[in-house]
């Protein structure tokens, strides 16, 4: 079993993000979002995902958008873990483990709980200095 210790961490309203770092091999890392309805663990490919997420969750200029906005932002065993902006509400987000129509996990993140959420991933990036 794999020894892990906290890198970072963010939390805004009732979403707490954080990032442990494999202590035994480098450059593993892996991700907790812990809120009181959910919590989801999976690992992180590369620490800049969180960049990327960043500037994906702050692309709401309007309510409706044209085209998938979409983020692979880790895995789940084998299965991808996906951010997905919704193409009707600005302000609504999808987190998804698994990419079958059949059979996968998906959270939806919306109104407060999108704000709390992108509020908690801007710590992120600014405590591991991403910007």
């Amino acid at each position: 079993m794999a020894n892990y210790g906290m890198i970072v961490f963010g939390r805004s309203g009732d979403w707490e993000l954080s990032i442990d770092e494999n202590l035994d091999e480098s450059d593993k890392w892996q991700v907790q979002i812990d809120t009181a309805v959910v919590s989801l663990q999976y690992r992180l490919s590369k620490l800049t995902v969180w960049r990327e997420l960043d500037r994906l969750l702050s692309t709401n200029e309007s309510n409706v958008r044209e085209g998938t906005y979409s983020l692979r932002i880790g895995a789940f065993n084998d299965d991808p873990v996906t951010a997905t902006l919704d193409n009707e509400c600005s302000s609504r987000l999808f987190i998804t483990v698994g990419d079958a129509a059949d059979a996968r996990f998906e959270v939806t993140v919306a109104g407060k709980d999108f704000s709390d959420f992108g509020n908690a991933v801007s710590q992120i990036v600014n405590e591991l200095d991403l910007e």
